[in-house]
């Protein structure tokens, strides 16, 4: 019960500081707020400490609190991608994580979201537009848009005119492939997909990998899985395991790819990970509850969105980077 209504009252009262029910910038008091609503000091002083981690006030030792002026854009205009830019359902999962922490963080700073085509974002004034979009947009396009801040919330790319929240990812696949190597595999291998940049810089993590262990690549060992299907897994699988040294080790560029060897393993009598190990990239949701629970890597998806959010708001906005983690679990 308690819980419950210090959640409800933090509730309230963000609201009436979001619609300027404040207007002077100072907050109730302790004292003040246990009177007006009735609560307890304990449940005054937690709807304190909730209302200061939002960010929407500022909880200063022996001087009360006041409210935090809020600075920055009052909307942000979410750039929509076109119908068919997702090719995969792992685009889908990872393309809704970006958006997640977009939406989370801007409710945080309780900034306006909308969600806007680009046909009408280049019908629109562009002075004090802020926009984010979690794809490459051209260089062209961007031109057209100033002088509005324009933010990439998940690219490779750099760019003149607009910020970006930035994806090596060829520092995760390093991480993971030296992680193998240095647990004592020398024959890893690598299931990758063709003619996309995002997974050949995975490939080039996986050369570098072996490279700064002094160890050479054997490219039977590189595969490649066309589709994230059981039946394209288990294919570059059969291959892998039918050569005179077959891998002790295998790199997935994607969860879903690790998933589906994981499973083909298990299909052919191999344990995982006693006679073959297996590592992801993304730590999708999934990857935590497969059996057995699959090891990885973070790429902090959600927080590119909420990354891409505060450049936007920030007084001296510079690219910013969400880096990447090892997630050891089960399958290594």
């Amino acid at each position: 019960m308690k819980e419950a209504l210090w959640k409800n009252l933090s509730g309230i009262l963000t609201e009436k500081i979001r619609n300027g029910g404040f207007a002077d910038g100072s907050f109730p008091t302790i004292k003040e707020l246990c009177k007006e609503y009735s609560v307890s000091d304990i449940t005054a002083r937690r709807v304190i400490s909730e209302l200061s981690a939002l960010g929407l006030i500022d909880k200063a030792r022996g001087r009360g609190c006041s409210l935090i002026q809020k600075k920055g854009p009052e909307e942000i205009f979410l750039l929509l991608q076109e119908q068919g830019e997702l090719e995969s359902v792992h685009s889908y999962i990872l393309s809704g994580e970006v958006y997640r922490g977009i939406i989370d963080e801007t409710a945080r700073h309780g900034i306006k979201l909308t969600p806007i085509s680009l046909e009408t974002l280049s019908n629109m004034p562009k002075e004090n537009l802020h926009i984010v979009s979690i794809r490459d947009i051209e260089e062209s396009i961007i031109e057209k848009l100033k002088p509005a801040r324009i933010v990439i919330a998940h690219t490779m790319k750099k760019y003149k005119d607009a910020f970006v929240v930035e994806s090596d990812l060829k520092v995760g696949a390093f991480k993971a492939v030296d992680y193998l190597i240095k647990k004592g595999h020398r024959r890893v291998a690598i299931v990758s997909v063709n003619g996309s940049p995002w997974f050949s810089s995975r490939l080039e993590g996986y050369i570098q990998a072996h490279s700064e262990n002094e160890l050479g690549v054997d490219f039977s060992l590189v595969k490649t899985a066309e589709k994230e299907n059981y039946a394209s897994n288990e294919k570059a699988l059969a291959e892998l395991m039918a050569l005179p040294e077959p891998p002790t080790a295998v790199f997935a560029v994607t969860d879903i790819h690790a998933l589906n060897i994981v499973r083909a393993a298990s299909a052919r009598g191999l344990r995982v990970p006693e006679d073959i190990a297996v590592i992801g990239f993304d730590n999708i949701p999934e990857s935590s509850v497969s059996t057995p629970p699959l090891s990885t890597v973070e790429t902090f998806w959600r927080k590119k969105g909420e990354s891409a959010v505060q450049i936007l708001i920030s007084e001296k906005p510079e690219n910013l980077s969400t880096g990447f983690q090892l997630v050891i679990r089960s399958t290594t």
